[in-house]
């Protein structure tokens, strides 16, 4: 999003008033430093990442993945079980984990392990302590 934003008339307009009108205490400059600070911050792939994580979390059977998760590595076979999905919706579920980075895979023999990836455990940690 490195696309420079810039304040329309209109939001200069309403802007001004707001500082005539004495409601807010900045300058017009505060506003366009402001933007520009908030600009900076927002790169396309630090919001790639974050949407992918978003998407991945919106979904119920998800979450449940990932609070099994939380416990220990778990056999994709038995997530399946413990959900009550079917192996395909199961897998569907950890692939977007997996691609979201919230998951990490590995795989043993004919098995694959699923377990939080440090970011996963990290952001599954900041959601409980929301709770």
């Amino acid at each position: 999003m490195s696309e420079r934003i810039d304040l329309t008339e209109v939001q200069l307009k309403r802007l001004a008033r707001l500082i005539k009108e004495k409601c807010v205490e900045y300058d017009l400059q505060s506003y366009v430093s402001l933007l520009k600070n908030v600009d900076s911050k927002l790169n396309k792939e630090w919001v790639r990442k974050i949407n992918f994580i978003l998407k991945a979390i919106s979904n119920f059977n998800r979450l449940k993945i990932l609070l099994l998760l939380f416990e220990r590595e778990m056999c994709g076979c038995e997530i399946n079980i413990l959900l009550g999905l079917s192996q395909p919706t199961t897998s569907h579920h950890l692939s977007v984990l997996q691609k979201a980075g919230l998951v990490s895979c590995r795989v043993s023999w004919r098995w694959k392990y699923y377990s939080l990836s440090e970011v996963g455990g990290k952001f599954l940690r900041f959601l409980l302590a929301l709770n």
